[in-house]
């Protein structure tokens, strides 16, 4: 589920004299000289699952990104296990030389009880005893096994500038040697380990499925001047919270997935099937959208995915919509 979108981006590389042209207008807003005019929006992605796709997207005016994603991942179900590699491209959009970059590693809020995000979710909302109960191994989590900048090794460690929780490692911090300077972009090369827990808040799956979300290494936000108030540039890197929902920049995807053969799915953007059947049992699924706040998908070995379209009334384009459900009850889509 991608429960609430992230600030529209501003700049890019491509835009980069954009910079220099509004920070005087940013240091007005800082100052609170002016009223802001930053947009946050709200986007939904729904389960049964379902989806809402537009075809015409690629010709609308959508916001310029400093960030790009090209991931693959691969999911075995009998273990709930992801193994994935993931290239980021993030351009520095700030006035400030950079010498860490903070990642989220939301998957290890449900490592264990003694998370930040355990710890603090609210009352009635999740029962860590009644998980244990039900199941023998519930838990899931995430691990960098490597990330590198060309052919060097990137350091990093865990950072919880929230509570201190040396048991927490939903935040991890890099240290980019050489600093990023603005403007400049960095690319990083990141494998990484997961285990998807039980369902556990909108995110998990077991047996024939899985519902994928905040599962990859994401780069946290970087505020620049000007923006919710900032004076300086800074980023908004925090542990993840029971309370909390998901803050992130618009960003471009192109991922693909590899599943058993058999297994449905769908995921956000556009995209289907690559090749020509499974290779060693396995089907790679390829999807891309460009500028949205995140990156889920959703599968299942006895799902089917219904397909229709609306028009709605006035300017809007054509309306693809996607509804998962299990097989038989098609009729309810």
């Amino acid at each position: 589920m991608l429960p609430f979108c992230g600030r529209v981006p501003v700049t890019s590389a491509a835009v980069r004299a954009r910079i220099d042209n509004d920070f005087a207008l940013n240091r007005e807003l800082a100052a609170g000289k002016k009223r802001g005019t930053n947009v946050r929006p709200r986007t939904g992605w729904f389960v049964s699952c379902a989806l809402l796709l537009a075809p015409g997207t690629a010709a609308l005016e959508l916001p310029e990104t400093w960030i790009a994603y090209e991931i693959e991942v691969r999911l075995d179900p009998e273990t709930r296990a992801l193994d994935g590699r993931e290239t980021i491209r993030w351009t520095n959009p700030s006035r400030t030389t950079l010498a860490r970059m903070p990642l989220h590693l939301y998957l290890n809020a449900f490592s264990h009880e003694q998370t930040t995000w355990m710890r603090g979710v609210p009352p009635g909302r999740f029962d860590a005893d009644e998980l244990v109960r039900r199941f023998d191994d519930p838990w899931g989590w995430t691990e960098p096994t490597s990330i590198r900048r060309g052919d060097a090794d990137v350091a990093w460690e865990p950072i919880r500038p929230d509570d201190g929780n040396p048991l927490d490692r939903s935040l991890i911090e890099l240290t980019l040697d050489p600093p990023l300077r603005p403007g400049e972009t960095v690319e990083l090369e990141i494998e990484f380990e997961a285990k998807l827990p039980v369902p556990i808040a909108r995110t998990g799956g077991r047996l024939d499925y899985f519902l994928v979300a905040q599962w990859f290494p994401k780069v946290a936000v970087m505020e620049i001047v000007g923006v919710r108030g900032a004076t300086k540039d800074r980023w908004n890197a925090h542990q993840f919270h029971g309370p909390t929902e998901f803050y992130a920049d618009y960003a471009d995807f192109d991922v693909r997935i590899g599943l058993p053969e058999g297994w449905n799915v769908v995921a956000t953007g556009k995209g289907g099937p690559e090749g020509d059947g499974p290779v060693d049992g396995i089907v790679w699924h390829r999807y891309r959208q460009r500028a949205v706040h995140d990156f889920a998908w959703c599968t299942g070995s006895n799902m089917i995915d219904v397909v229709s379209t609306h028009d709605p009334e006035g300017p809007g384009e054509e309306v693809e919509i996607h509804v998962f459900v299990p097989r038989g009850t098609e009729h309810q889509a």
